[in-house]
């Protein structure tokens, strides 16, 4: 919450969650409920302090998580669209099932529980995971960013080849912001990251 100053006009993480709530509430309207619903989060597991207008909430009550498509490796070697894997771009196919600049997660890998943003078109596998989540409610760059800070990777199981679950990441704890203060953080983080890649280049001559 130090990023960019606290705006009392911006409303509150309580009430972004309630709409997130209602949201996820009638899009769930004739699907499968969660097997496990997911418990208060305790003060024991709060990290740090977030502002008055933040809440902690856990991160499967704002989102759903599901597995792309399978693809073999033979069929990842041409095409116009990029393939997303559980380690990142993982070569290119000439179909797509994910439209829009999706947030994907890595499931099983390396670098399983590191999230990215596909092309506008691309095709997810089976090693990764498709995060869906309401749209107009957290803005998609700033969502990306929290993800990839929220360590994950560290819920996996397995040893030589780490697997993560939505199981294993739904009761993870993040802190959420009202969506007008998460506009403006992406936009502090992006001049910010303007400004790292500029002394990187700087002291690499």
């Amino acid at each position: 919450g130090k990023l960019v100053p606290q705006d009392k006009s911006e409303g509150t993480a309580e009430e972004l969650f309630n709409q997130i709530q209602l949201d996820r509430s009638k899009n769930a309207e004739g699907k499968k409920k969660k097997a496990k619903e997911l418990t208060e989060i305790t003060e024991k597991e709060i990290p740090f302090e977030i502002p008055k207008s933040w809440k902690w909430v856990r991160l499967g009550s704002c989102v759903s998580i599901s597995s792309g498509d399978l693809l073999k490796v033979s069929e990842a070697t041409e095409g116009e669209y990029l393939v997303y894997g559980g380690n990142g771009i993982a070569g290119r196919h000439s179909k797509y099932n994910a439209v829009k600049g999706t947030i994907v997660i890595g499931r099983v890998g390396a670098l399983c529980g590191i999230a990215h943003i596909t092309e506008t078109n691309a095709w997810v596998t089976d090693n990764a995971f498709i995060v869906t989540y309401p749209e107009e409610l957290l803005d998609k760059n700033f969502f990306a960013v929290l993800l990839n800070n929220l360590n994950l990777r560290k819920s996996h199981r397995g040893s030589a080849q780490p697997v993560i679950s939505g199981l294993s990441v739904y009761p993870t704890p993040m802190p959420l912001p009202p969506l007008a203060e998460q506009k403006r953080i992406i936009k502090k983080v992006e001049v910010v990251m303007i400004l790292i890649n500029h002394l990187k280049q700087v002291l690499k001559n």
